[in-house]
């Protein structure tokens, strides 16, 4: 091969090499992020995006799409300081404003909602996404029904329940029941007082219920809870319960371990419950939530393991249990909402339960 011809084959394979290593642009690693966002690889891409960030401070996309990555990551407190900066670059690109302004309602703080409200009034005037909402209502009213369905010839069960909420805020919260139970040719008619607080990541609640010279029901029901949520999507909740009947008691402590992914949580319950006087025994219990908009929720839930139950004349016994439930809630307006529940019980070999429940919640 002569020179000329060796020199023409040499420059083209510098050529090509250089082509094959060359760095990526700016707008391909973008493309690639967003293609890892699109996949659910958000530790992948916030990299990714931090990076070009770095590179480039001024470039609004980069920075709308590091808060938004943020934001699905759970770390809404840098996710806003990302979008503050865009916002103040873009003082007209209105995703961006929107995104702020859905981050900071999540946040819950009021104070620089409304400032946030006003100064999206000023810029975009004849938009909707910033206006307040009506306040929802602070009473709520729910009415329920059950019905239990038994094999082995036992007589069905059937329960009715009345109960009135009163919400003083989105942090606090205390409700009135009333319910009757049928077992058998036994009715017994309880109430129940209950409340529940949060503050920041922590939250609380307690219920207190009473029926007068039960034969089904506890005489006295005691349930207390406190929980934590955490970074990445994780919430841990601790929960006594307390059943006094007229010849047993029962306690119980449950260790709840909870994950929210996206629009699903996934749940794991530990019981560890003693029937005073006589053992103590376990039930776990694992539970998934499709949550496919607003207010309304899909759930399956899985139990196994033993579990005290009443059966009559004040006595409680001890079995095995398995059980398979679907629940759903459906807001229909703003004041309407409809929950129902459904499932197969196996209470050892005494029964097979069948149930089905239906409550309307209406706002007042």
């Amino acid at each position: 091969m002569t020179f000329l011809p060796r020199l023409l084959l040499t420059l083209l394979i510098w050529g090509l090499a250089g082509v094959a290593f060359a760095e990526p642009t700016p707008d391909e690693r973008f493309a690639q992020a967003q293609q890892l966002m699109r996949e659910g690889d958000y530790p992948a891409a916030l990299e990714m995006l931090e990076s070009l960030t770095r590179d480039h401070p001024e470039n609004v996309d980069y920075l709308f799409a590091s808060g938004l990555t943020l934001a699905r990551l759970n770390r809404p407190g840098e996710a806003l300081e990302n979008l503050a900066v865009a916002t103040r670059l873009a003082p007209d690109y209105e995703d961006v404003w929107r995104t702020h302004h859905d981050l900071l309602v999540r946040q819950r703080d009021a104070e620089e909602l409304d400032n946030f409200r006003r100064a999206s009034a000023r810029r975009f005037p004849d938009a909707a996404w910033w206006q307040a909402p009506d306040p929802p209502p602070r009473w709520w009213l729910t009415v329920g029904a059950g019905i239990d369905s038994l094999d082995n010839d036992q007589p069905n069960w059937d329960n009715q329940f009345v109960e009135l909420r009163y919400d003083v805020d989105e942090r606090q919260r205390y409700a009135l029941g009333v319910a009757r139970d049928s077992r058998n040719d036994a009715s017994d008619l309880s109430m129940s007082i209950s409340g529940a607080w949060s503050m920041d990541n922590w939250f609380a609640g307690a219920a207190l219920a009473a029926a007068e010279d039960p034969d089904i029901m506890s005489e006295v029901g005691v349930d207390v809870h406190g929980g934590r949520s955490f970074d990445g999507g994780w919430v841990g909740t601790v929960r006594y319960r307390y059943r006094g009947y007229v010849n047993a008691t029962v306690s119980s402590t449950i260790l709840t371990t909870e994950k929210y992914i996206g629009n699903f949580r996934f749940a794991y319950d530990l019981g560890l419950s003693r029937l005073h006087g006589a053992s103590r025994f376990t039930n776990h219990v694992l539970t998934g939530n499709w949550f496919y908009r607003e207010g309304a929720s899909l759930g399956l839930s899985f139990s196994t393991g033993r579990e005290a139950e009443a059966i009559g004349g004040g006595q409680v016994l001890e079995t095995d249990v398995e059980s398979i439930s679907l629940n759903g809630r459906h807001p229909i307006n703003e004041r309407w909402r409809l929950d129902w529940w459904v499932g197969l019980h196996d209470q050892g070999e005494l029964y097979r339960r069948k149930f089905f429940g239906l409550a309307v919640s209406i706002g007042i």
